[in-house]
């Protein structure tokens, strides 16, 4: 396994997700432990502050949005501060959840309707 692969494991085992809010905890100095992205000026200033995950580059490691621009920073410099979990969809339409049941586009189904939903489904396997 060279650099960039063992960087890759450790990467993916972070657990961090588009989309996760995150602390920059330390600075990111140049390819350290196979890294593949080099540093860019004012980058440092970001330590401390916090930050949503934009996109999951691999090797570049994590691009995030901070202070109004868009930033790579590999795992080891990000602290998890939340998990953010994706919407769930259904015909195109993200599900919204309520006490009354769910509202899918236009449509609002109630907890009564899906209990008999669920039944039937549960009857066909």
């Amino acid at each position: 396994m060279d650099l960039q692969e063992a960087y890759l494991t450790l990467h993916k085992a972070s657990g961090i997700k588009e989309g996760d809010k995150v602390k920059i905890v330390q600075k990111a100095t140049g390819t350290d432990m196979g890294w593949n992205r080099c540093t860019a000026p004012g980058k440092d200033a970001l330590v401390g502050s916090y930050a949503t995950v934009h996109r999951d580059k691999d090797v570049e490691g994590f691009m995030i949005d901070a202070l109004g621009g868009r930033w790579h920073f590999p795992f080891y410099c990000l602290e998890l501060i939340e998990k953010v979990t994706p919407p769930f969809v259904i015909a195109g339409h993200e599900v919204i959840f309520t006490d009354k049941g769910i509202k899918v586009g236009c449509e609002e189904i109630s907890n009564e309707d899906l209990e008999k939903l669920f039944g039937r489904l549960h009857e066909r396997s």
